[in-house]
């Protein structure tokens, strides 16, 4: 197999040394963008988690106030007694 390519300019010491540090600062900046990325990613991992502990939250407040709001006798909200005709009043009819 021949290399039919034109040859290579050589490079200086110097031109050597400055693509090692552009190199070296890619990698850096390569790797500031992977924890960057890395840091996101547990962002939002703790803000799902988050989130579903103050759905939850609202979830058991929710279920505390409609609980609170039927009362011990399980009726309803409201001044009812169990038992009593809706609207409050007499029996249909008109008779006591």
């Amino acid at each position: 197999m021949t290399d039919d390519s034109p040859p290579r300019p050589q490079i200086t010491a110097g031109d050597a040394a400055e693509l090692r540090r552009a190199r070296d600062r890619m990698i850096a900046r390569d790797k500031v963008i992977d924890e960057m990325v890395d840091n996101n990613e547990r962002q939002i991992t703790n803000e799902h988690a988050r989130g579903g502990a103050e759905i939850e939250l609202a979830c058991a407040v929710r279920g505390a106030c409609r609980s609170r709001a039927r009362g011990a006798c399980g009726v309803g909200a409201g001044d009812r007694t169990p038992g009593a005709a809706p609207g409050g009043g007499s029996a249909p009819g008109g008779r006591a």
